[in-house]
């Protein structure tokens, strides 16, 4: 048996996301079979967190919400802002209350 040319690291966590073609899954696969290496990084693949799921499926916390248009006043808004800024949120507020 021939050994196959190892795939990078983020082709195979492309094959654990499915984000691969069939037949590319099927080679994938048989590379597996006769090669340790790949198959230790896809245990370390499947062991790392996926931060940007994880995020996702966090409950979102009070502090973290996005305030209503109720909820905005000028004391929330930046000190740098200048007078065209003002004016820009002020329409955007006055949009947003009806």
């Amino acid at each position: 048996m021939t050994k196959t040319t190892c795939l990078p690291r983020n082709r195979l966590k492309e094959y654990l996301n499915g984000w691969i073609s069939t037949e590319l899954q099927s080679e994938i696969e048989s590379h597996l079979q006769e090669c340790p290496d790949c198959e230790q990084t896809i245990v370390q693949l499947e062991n790392d967190p996926d931060t940007l799921l994880e995020v996702l499926h966090a409950p979102l916390s009070r502090s973290a919400s996005i305030p209503g248009p109720d909820q905005i006043g000028a004391d929330s808004l930046p000190e740098s802002m200048d007078a065209q800024d003002d004016s820009i949120v002020a329409y955007a507020m006055e949009r947003a209350s009806r």
